[in-house]
């Protein structure tokens, strides 16, 4: 009676380890990490009151991971975060520069970070698709929630996907940058637009 039970214990063991490592194998067949390349670009568009200006933001980390649907469609995507140094925004003028970041460095911040909370794929062909994402945005120190709609792509085992979206920098507790005296001032509202390529890891 003893040996027996002591096989059903073994049985039972060894089938709980098996059924755990079908599961563990099968979240990681079914998970991806991708990581932001060279390639992703983020751009501020802004106005003042005496020309329009253009903001290039050249490096962008971060990244996402996707994981397989069961209904098939192109995946779900979650854990996504995305960071840039604000001194490596390069609007072209020296004093442009200098006055944003400036203004982006309140509170000591060196960076501008993106945490996704929830993204919704819904595919629009075999390889495209619309990206609506939800996430907090921390400007100058100061955390918002913030929703975005971009337009993707599958192509060559890559993600590619791009949008844009408005912000008022005073919501971030950021005063709007002048300079010459004040005879320039820039306006609140500015328009972040993004073109990002990630790959998997």
């Amino acid at each position: 009676m003893k040996h027996w039970i002591q096989s059903l214990t073994f049985l039972l063991l060894m089938s709980g380890l098996l059924d755990m490592t079908i599961v563990m194998a099968q979240a990681s067949f079914d998970t991806t990490r991708y990581s932001f390349t060279a390639d992703t670009h983020l751009f501020i568009d802004g106005t003042s009151s005496l020309h329009d200006w253009t903001c290039d933001v050249p490096t962008a980390t971060g990244g996402f991971t996707t994981t397989a649907t069961e209904d098939g469609s192109l995946f779900a995507m979650e854990e996504g975060m995305v960071s840039v140094n604000v001194a490596d925004i390069e609007c072209g003028k020296r004093v442009m520069n200098s006055k944003l970041q400036e203004a982006l460095m309140g509170n000591g911040a060196e960076t501008i970070d993106f945490v996704m909370d929830t993204a919704v794929v819904t595919p629009q062909s075999s390889n495209a698709f619309t990206l609506a994402i939800s996430g907090q945005l921390t400007i100058a120190g100061t955390t918002q929630m913030v929703d975005l709609i971009a337009e993707g792509r599958l192509q060559n085992g890559m993600i590619h996907f791009e949008g844009s979206r408005s912000l008022l920098q005073t919501d971030f507790g950021v005063d709007p940058p002048t300079a010459l005296l004040g005879r320039l001032k820039t306006g609140d509202e500015v328009t972040v637009r993004f073109v990002a390529t990630a790959t998997s890891n």
